[in-house]
């Protein structure tokens, strides 16, 4: 391997996992002279890549960027030698972006190009074309293949950006609930006869509603997925719900079942609290997560919003 001869430009890896936040950092770069090189947008594999790095730099270009997840020194050996081969020096800026944040970016990144929050169906239809479009698999998948980058594989520097998240632009807040929760049962509600709501409960509610609060409850039915009930017997019993509180209440349903995640909207996952705040204009920094589980509180955690035991609130 020889040294670069050419100081005058560089080979950028913009490296983490899907949401991390590369493609800013590339578009920063780009504006700046960088020509860009990425698969989502060109197609292929991470390995067609190298071929059309070395093109560029053969016809004379200094300043490439690239920004795809690179987990292992494998998939970065190529681009580095290739850079080097050309006499370009390599750096790497590494994205740590953790799973939590990388959640919400690509849960928000969906919601702004689909219109609302797809399902596994649609993700995996979807998924062959556009890569905007993926399951929380992926996200896993990166950290467990991770190798960290470092100088000796031949970069010039190694820059770490932590992530940071932009405050959103909203001002509404929500009382975040889970169904079973406010229905009072130990065990979760599949017919409507049995959905109940106490007196305390009630009035809870209808304070926070008067004060200006939006209601956000959230239901977990892995039942429609064993075919043990039916989203249809689901609806009724929100629809039974809405008729005991009086008023009006966003309400989500994941009718996924338990095992590693095939959604986006099973706790501790965002996904339809985000679909929720984005169309009612909520700031979940503002808003209050009620719950008892790990689940909401890890929710809670992640999204930034307060969380309060459920026994706690109603009491």
């Amino acid at each position: 391997r020889r040294p670069p001869d050419d100081a005058g430009g560089d080979v950028v890896i913009v490296m983490g996992m899907p949401g991390a936040g590369k493609t800013a950092v590339a578009r920063e770069l780009a504006a700046d002279g960088y020509e860009r090189l990425n698969r989502d947008v060109l197609g292929g594999s991470l390995t067609d890549l190298a071929p059309r790095l070395d093109d560029l730099l053969a016809a004379g270009g200094r300043r490439v960027v690239l920004d795809n997840t690179y987990p292992t020194r494998k998939s970065r050996n190529e681009v580095i030698e290739t850079a080097w081969q050309r006499g370009v020096p390599a750096r790497c800026i590494w994205l740590t972006t953790d799973v939590a944040n990388a959640q919400i970016n690509s849960i928000r990144r969906m919601l702004d190009v689909h219109g609302a929050l797809p399902t596994p169906e649609e993700i995996r239809q979807r998924g062959k074309k556009d890569t905007r479009y993926f399951l929380p698999d992926a996200q896993f998948r990166y950290e467990r293949t991770l190798e960290p980058p470092t100088l000796d594989e031949g970069f010039t520097s190694v820059e770490v950006r932590a992530f940071v998240r932009e405050p959103a632009d909203a001002d509404a807040r929500a009382l975040i609930l889970d169904f079973d929760d406010l229905v009072g049962r130990g065990a979760p509600v599949l017919h409507p006869e049995d959905v109940a709501i106490d007196e305390t409960r009630r009035d809870a509610l209808a304070r926070h509603q008067n004060d200006g609060w939006l209601l956000f409850v959230h239901a977990w039915r892995p039942h429609v997925a064993r075919n043990e009930t039916t989203l249809q017997d689901i609806d009724a019993c929100f629809a039974r719900m809405r008729e005991l509180l009086g008023s009006a209440v966003d309400i989500a349903c994941c009718p996924h079942d338990a095992g590693p995640p095939v959604c986006w909207c099973r706790k501790p996952i965002p996904g339809s609290v985000l679909e929720f705040a984005s169309r009612r204009g909520v700031a979940l920094p503002r808003s209050i997560v009620v719950g008892s589980s790990a689940a909401d509180r890890t929710m809670g955690e992640r999204i930034g919003a307060a969380v309060e035991p459920s026994a706690a609130f109603f009491g």
